[in-house]
């Protein structure tokens, strides 16, 4: 069984990219995301897949900062 499509496909697929799409929104309620400082060495790879990297680097990489929203 693999997630893969098909008839042999993973029942729980969709479910499971469900369960990580609230568990991500829940983490991420908790705090306030921007952009970091060094957003201006960033650039978009187009090859393929559009990506965000650092000048320099082929790594998919894109910086932010978290600050924790005090509750």
């Amino acid at each position: 069984m693999t997630f893969n499509g098909g008839g042999r496909s993973c029942i729980g697929f969709k479910f499971s990219q469900l369960e990580m799409k609230v568990v991500l929104n829940l983490v991420l309620s908790k705090f306030k995301v921007t952009m970091a400082k060094q957003t201006k060495d960033v650039v978009w790879n187009m090859c393929g897949v559009r990506h965000p990297t650092m000048k320099g680097s082929i790594d998919p990489t894109f910086p932010v900062n978290l600050e924790r929203i005090k509750a």
